[in-house]
């Protein structure tokens, strides 16, 4: 993960622990795409897609998680 990614990671923390999870929703989907797309950081975004009522968004990031690691077991969870 690069450090911009990290830190957009820090900031949706952040925003997610003040309740303010649109922000931090934003903050780790333009973590997703800074970098190569890693699997926790996905479920993690799709976990807050789902909070904030974007199912259809969640399921499909969901998706993309299990394409890069079909056997996650989160992932298989969600």
């Amino acid at each position: 993960m690069t450090a911009d990614a990290s830190e957009l990671e820090a900031r949706a923390d952040q925003a997610a622990a003040a309740g303010n999870l649109n922000e931090a929703e934003r903050c780790l989907r333009q973590a997703a795409e800074a970098t190569a797309p890693e699997p926790d950081l996905l479920l993690k975004l799709a976990g807050l897609q789902r909070a904030i009522g974007q199912s259809e968004t969640a399921l499909k990031t969901v998706e993309r998680a299990l394409a890069l690691a079909p056997r996650h077991f989160t992932a298989l969870l969600m």
